[in-house]
């Protein structure tokens, strides 16, 4: 009887751990599909169609994966970005704003002000959305563009 009970932990133990391998498929599975969305939004688009103006500039790739991690450090679970994907493409030389690309669906774009420390208000670091290309160059780009050359 003492055998069949350690045979059943056995059994139990092996269940568990079948379940448990296939709940790190799933996860894995999961993972692959992010890792692939996360890629698509960061290929989809090209930053070189953006008509740059100082202070504004492309991101070098190597920056562009630091200030990725510094705002998933910076911001918290009530954030704006907070669970979304997103890209760094360009920043401003001057300051800490640094623009990222948010997919195909609007809001397509946001700047950003980092902070380089984690908050706790979910309104930081400071966010403003943009819709299309078309608003971001108008409501931000050219603007502060005028304003820099002054």
């Amino acid at each position: 009887m003492a055998l069949k009970l350690k045979s059943a932990r056995v059994k139990s133990e092996n269940a568990r751990f079948h379940l448990s391998e296939g709940r790190r498929r799933v996860a894995a599975c999961r993972v692959t599909k992010l890792l692939s969305l996360y890629e698509d939004a960061t290929t989809k688009f090209d930053a070189s169609q953006i008509q740059w103006r100082e202070p504004w500039q492309i991101i070098p790739p190597d920056y562009a994966s630091k200030v990725e991690d510094e705002l998933y450090r910076d911001m918290n679970a009530g954030h704006v970005l907070s669970g979304r994907l997103f890209a760094a493409i360009g920043r401003r030389k001057d300051c800490d704003d640094i623009l990222f690309y948010l997919g195909d669906r609007p809001p397509r774009f946001a700047v950003v002000h980092l902070t380089f420390q984690r908050e706790k208000r979910a309104e930081w670091p400071k966010t403003s959305m943009f819709d299309s290309l078309a608003a971001l160059m108008e409501q931000r780009i050219l603007p502060e563009a005028e304003n820099y050359a002054v």
